[in-house]
């Protein structure tokens, strides 16, 4: 099971709640918000990497050039290329 992340803003200071089901307890990490959209940032990436790791297994070496490729953008922007590109690589792999 993996832990579950939460952002929960209050003016300049956000708080990133991690849920560990494992532990049966959430833990709030205080962050300045530029660092709570870097992490929010990074457990999108890491959502996407184990979605195209589960689904695309021999194709996976790609993601990372994947990623890169379409430069900066925001997560939800990504989470639509990177799906879209898992897809393609299943088409891909399906009609060879």
């Amino acid at each position: 099971m993996r832990a579950v992340a939460t952002v929960h803003c209050y003016e300049a200071i956000c708080f990133v709640g991690i849920a560990l089901p494992k532990f049966g307890c959430t833990v709030f990490i205080p962050l300045a918000r530029p660092s709570a959209r870097y992490k929010m940032g990074q457990l999108t990436i890491l959502k996407l990497r184990d979605e195209a790791k589960a689904q695309l297994r021999d194709k996976f070496k790609a993601f990372q050039d994947e990623l890169l490729n379409g430069g900066a953008m925001p997560p939800d922007l990504l989470q639509e290329r990177v799906e879209a590109w898992i897809k393609q690589q299943k088409e891909v792999t399906n009609g060879s």
